[in-house]
């Protein structure tokens, strides 16, 4: 004969709609990103397991302004543009932040990485300072371009932050690089040929 079942029931009910400024899955990929609305921030929830995307859009009318990609429990966050990623940051405490990004007029992508509840702010600094160094530049593809004459000042922005400055000599001839460090932490300045 047949085992005897073990009863149970399913029951489907409406749930409440998440309230403003919350997540709505699914966002897990680019193409199902949730846009982040007028207020550029949220409240999410992701387990191990799950990654959060979210897009929002710098207008016209912004560029030439910084910005700063904030979060509050999360353990990864990747800012993408058209071109591809231009930022990641690992958590080292409970905030972490993407920080005086030059970011031109388009659409972007967050990805976000917890394994519980987190919150992602999207802010405009404003303006950017005459000189102010722009992030991305880690590296020498995205290295901000100094002119004789011209100076930059900016900061370290996490723990292990690179600065790279990138400028074109057209012929032999001395040059003065001339670097003052934060009054606390270590500066490690180096000079690349080619």
């Amino acid at each position: 004969g047949r085992p005897d079942a073990v009863p149970y029931r399913v029951s489907l009910t409406p749930g409440a709609s998440p309230g403003p400024g919350r997540e709505v899955e699914p966002n897990d990929s680019v193409d199902a990103a949730m846009p982040l609305g007028d207020s550029l921030q949220i409240r999410g929830s992701a387990a191990s397991d799950d990654i959060d995307f979210f897009s929002f859009s710098i207008p016209d009318e912004k560029a030439g302004h910084l910005w700063r990609i904030f979060a509050v429990d999360a353990s990864r966050i990747e800012l993408s543009g058209r071109d591809g990623r231009l930022v990641r940051v690992d958590a080292e405490e409970r905030r972490l932040r993407a920080d005086s990004l030059a970011l031109v007029p388009g659409e972007y992508s967050v990805e976000v990485r917890a394994e519980s509840d987190y919150v992602l702010r999207v802010m405009d600094l404003g303006e950017r300072p005459k000189g102010f160094e722009a992030e991305p530049n880690n590296s020498t593809t995205d290295g901000q371009r100094l002119a004789f004459g011209e100076t930059a000042e900016g900061g370290f922005h996490v723990e292990r932050d690179v600065d790279v400055y990138l400028f074109r000599q057209e012929a032999a001839g001395p040059v003065e690089i001339t670097i003052v460090p934060a009054d606390d932490g270590v500066t490690d300045a180096k000079l690349f040929h080619g």
